[in-house]
C-alpha cells in the first residue's frame, strides 16, 4: 500500500497524493507555479478543491519545478488521464467506435450524429498512451489512479502495458501496425509510443518492436522527385505507391511528414538506430514547401497560406499557421539549428493567431494548438537557449486559458475530465472526445514532456569526442580514461555552482550509486570558468578515482558549449563504451537514464 501524503497548494488547500511504496517520498516543495498569473484565470472548478480519500491521485513526477506548468494545468492533465483510463478497452486499445460502449446511453460523451471508424484506432491508442508516457508514467509504474466518477481504481502501469501489448501484438513483420495496409499517421504515432516506452524503461522487450517501427518509417519515406535522395511522407508508404504504376497523387505532405520526423526523433532520443539521411530528406521537402514569409504549404510552396479543405469546413475556421507550426517542428527536430531564420519568421505569424474560444466554437483547432505549442516552447520556452519567452509566453497564456476552459467538469458524468467539444479533426475522425482529450493532454504536457532540441547536439548516438581535463585536485585525465564506466558530463555556470539546488542532487546521486561503475564530471560551460562552488564530498571512488570530479578543460580554445551544447545546465550521458546516449537539461530524467544504463551494464554477460 502506498503512503498518503499531503501537499499544500498555492491557495493554501491540501491535496491528497498516494505514493507507491517504492517512492522516495513527498516532494511538496517541488510544486510548480504558472508562468504568469493569467494562466490560472480559468481553472477548472474542481481543480482547487481538496481531493477526498477516494480520489487518490498519482504522484507528480518530481521534475516539474520551473517548467511553467501550473496547478491548474496539472489537475487538468490528471483529470484527462482519468477520462482516458475510463474509456480504455479491456484489450488495452482505445477506439472511436468502441469508446461508445463505455458511455451510458443517458449521458454519452460522443456525438451520435458522427459515424466512427476503426481505421484510426492504432493512432488513437498511441495518442492515449503518449499522454501517460509524457506524464512520466510507463508500463513499469506502480502508482494507482482512482476514477473520481465511478470510484474504480486503475493501476497506471497496467493501463500503459495493456496498450503497448495491443500495439506490439498488431505489429507486422515489416514493422507497421495498421490492418490491411499501412496508414502513416497511425504508424508514426505508434512508433513514438514504442520509442518513448523504451526510453523511459530501457526494458529490452521493447527495443526490437520500437526499432522495427523506426525502420518501417524509414522504408516508407518517399523518394525525392529529383531522383536524388529522400523526401517527405504521405498517407501511404513508398512500397504501396511503387506497387501502383502511374500513381499521380502528391508525393508528400507537411502534416504526415511532421509526425514521421517526430517519430524518428523519439527513436533517436531512445538510443535506437535512425538513419541521418531520413532527416535530411525531410528537410529537403520542408524547404520545398516553405515560402519566404513565414508560411508553409501543405504539399508545395504555392499552397502556403491556403486553406487545407476537408469535411466540416463550414463549421470551423482554418488557421493557415498550422502549417507554419508543423514546418517549425520539422526543422527543429530534423536539424536542431537554433539559428534557422525561418523559425522566428514563422513564430511571428503564429502569435498573430493565438488560441481563442469563439462563441460558436468555430475558432477551436486542437491540432493547431498542439503543434504551435510544441514549436514555440522549443523556440524560446524556459528550457530553450534564449529563454526569452517572446513568442512562447503570450501563446502559452492564451493556450492554457482556452484549453482549460473547454475541459468538461460535469459531476459524476462519464464526460468528466474529457474534452467533449470537438474541433474539425476530432469530428472528421468521429473520434470526438477521444482525439480531443488526448491532443489537449499532450498540449498541456508540452511544458515538460520534451527536452529542448537545441540543447541536444547531433552527437547523441555517436562516440563522444575525447578531451583532456584537470580536476580540482590538479589531476590530469581524459574522458576516455573512464571507459568502462557510465559517465555523466554535467555542465555548470558560476551562478549554478554556488547553489545547494545544484550541488545537493548531485551529491545525492553519487552517494546512491556508490560502488557502481559511474563517474560524474562537473564541467564549466565556458573554459575560462573555475569551480568556486561547494566542493564535492571526498570518499566514493571508482577504480581508484573520485566518482565526482569537478574539472576544467586543457588545451581547448573554444568553450565546451560549442562541442556539446548550446544551453545552460545540460548534462550528457556517455555509456561505458564511450557513446553519447542522451543530453538533457532535466536532472531527474538524466539521473534516471544513468541508472538505467548502469542496470543494463550489470545485466551484460561478464567475460569469463
Amino acid at each position: 500500500m502506498g503512503r498518503i501524503c499531503e501537499r499544500t497548494t498555492s491557495s493554501g488547500l491540501v491535496a491528497l497524493v498516494v505514493l507507491a511504496a517504492s517512492s522516495i517520498g513527498c516532494r511538496g516543495a517541488e510544486r510548480v507555479e504558472p508562468t504568469k498569473p493569467a494562466q490560472e484565470s480559468a481553472p477548472p472548478p474542481p481543480a482547487e478543491a481538496p481531493a477526498p480519500p477516494s480520489a487518490e491521485a498519482p504522484p507528480k513526477p518530481p521534475d516539474r519545478k520551473g517548467t511553467g506548468a501550473s496547478q491548474g494545468t496539472e489537475h487538468a492533465v490528471l483529470d484527462g488521464l482519468r477520462w482516458l483510463a475510463r474509456h480504455q478497452n479491456d484489450d488495452g486499445s482505445w477506439g472511436a467506435a468502441s469508446m461508445r460502449s463505455h458511455c451510458p446511453d443517458s449521458t454519452p460523451c460522443y456525438d451520435a450524429r458522427l459515424t466512427p471508424k476503426d481505421w484510426f484506432d492504432v493512432g488513437l491508442t498511441s495518442l492515449a498512451l503518449l499522454c501517460f508516457l509524457d506524464a512520466g508514467f510507463s508500463q513499469e509504474s506502480k502508482q494507482d489512479v482512482v476514477d473520481t466518477v465511478n470510484g474504480e481504481r486503475h493501476k497506471i502501469g497496467e493501463i500503459v502495458k495493456k496498450g503497448l501489448d495491443w500495439l506490439r501484438n498488431r505489429q507486422k513483420a515489416n514493422g507497421s501496425f495498421t490492418a490491411d495496409r499501412p496508414f502513416m499517421y497511425n504508424e508514426a504515432i505508434a512508433t513514438m509510443a514504442l520509442a518513448k516506452s523504451f526510453e523511459l524503461t530501457r526494458n529490452r522487450d521493447w527495443n526490437e518492436p520500437a526499432q522495427k517501427a523506426i525502420e518501417f518509417i524509414e522504408a516508407a519515406q518517399r523518394l525525392n522527385p529529383s531522383g536524388e535522395g529522400l523526401w517527405g511522407w504521405r498517407y501511404e508508404s513508398r512500397n504501396e505507391i511503387e506497387a501502383r504504376p502511374g500513381f499521380q497523387g502528391p508525393v508528400a505532405d507537411t502534416s504526415v511528414t511532421a509526425w514521421c520526423v517526430m517519430a524518428l526523433e523519439a527513436g533517436r532520443l531512445a538510443g535506437l538506430e535512425v538513419k541521418p539521411e531520413s532527416m535530411q530528406g525531410a528537410m529537403e521537402f520542408c524547404r520545398y514547401v516553405t515560402a519566404d514569409n513565414g508560411l508553409v504549404g501543405y504539399i508545395d510552396k504555392k499552397s502556403a497560406g491556403a486553406t487545407v479543405s476537408g469535411p466540416f469546413d463550414s463549421q470551423f475556421k482554418y488557421h493557415p499557421t498550422t502549417m507554419s507550426a508543423l514546418g517549425m517542428g520539422i526543422r527543429i527536430f530534423a536539424t536542431h539549428d537554433p539559428n534557422d531564420p525561418f523559425l522566428p519568421l514563422a513564430a511571428k505569424r503564429i502569435v498573430q493567431d493565438l488560441p481563442a474560444v469563439s462563441e460558436d466554437h468555430a475558432s477551436i483547432d486542437y491540432y493547431y494548438w498542439h503543434f504551435a505549442s510544441l514549436a514555440l516552447h522549443q523556440l524560446d520556452g524556459r528550457e530553450s537557449p534564449s529563454k526569452s519567452g517572446k513568442y512562447w509566453n503570450p501563446w502559452a497564456r492564451a493556450m492554457v486559458d482556452s484549453v482549460l476552459s473547454l475541459q468538461d467538469h460535469t459531476a459524476d458524468a462519464c464526460s468528466n475530465g474529457g474534452w467533449i467539444v470537438s474541433d474539425r479533426w476530432g469530428s472528421y475522425s468521429a473520434a470526438g472526445p477521444l482525439f480531443n482529450t488526448a491532443m489537449n493532454v499532450l498540449t498541456l504536457e508540452t511544458f515538460y514532456a520534451y527536452q529542448n532540441s537545441f540543447a541536444i547536439a547531433t552527437y547523441v548516438g555517436a562516440a563522444a569526442p575525447d578531451f583532456q581535463l584537470i580536476d580540482d585536485q590538479d589531476s590530469v585525465f581524459t574522458l576516455s580514461d573512464h571507459r568502462g564506466s557510465v559517465v555523466l558530463l554535467d555542465f555548470w555556470t558560476p551562478d549554478a555552482a554556488r547553489g545547494e539546488d545544484y550541488v545537493g542532487p548531485r551529491r545525492e546521486l553519487v552517494t546512491r550509486l556508490q560502488g557502481k561503475p559511474f563517474v560524474l564530471l562537473s564541467l564549466p560551460l565556458d573554459s575560462d570558468d573555475h569551480w568556486e562552488g561547494t566542493e564535492p564530498p571526498p570518499g566514493p571512488q571508482v577504480r581508484g578515482t573520485p566518482m565526482w570530479r569537478c574539472s576544467r578543460l586543457i588545451g581547448m580554445d573554444d568553450p565546451i558549449r560549442s562541442k556539446f551544447t548550446v544551453g545552460k545546465r545540460v548534462s550528457v550521458v556517455v555509456d561505458a563504451t564511450g557513446i553519447a546516449r542522451a543530453a538533457s537539461g532535466n536532472w531527474s530524467k538524466t539521473s534516471a537514464f544513468v541508472e538505467r544504463l548502469l542496470d543494463d551494464l550489470e545485466k551484460e554477460p561478464k567475460p569469463k
